[in-house]
């Protein structure tokens, strides 16, 4: 496992406490993950 702020461009979604999917920050404002991640 890496150690908290190895890859600062990564992100954890969760609910509940926990990890649902990832996603890479891909600026200020924004977070870029896979559709399946999300149900709207």
């Amino acid at each position: 496992m890496a150690r908290f702020g190895n890859y600062g461009w990564q992100v954890s979604i969760m609910s509940s406490s926990r990890h649902l999917c990832g996603g890479s920050i891909i600026n200020q404002n924004w977070v870029l993950t896979a559709a399946h991640c999300l149900v709207v």
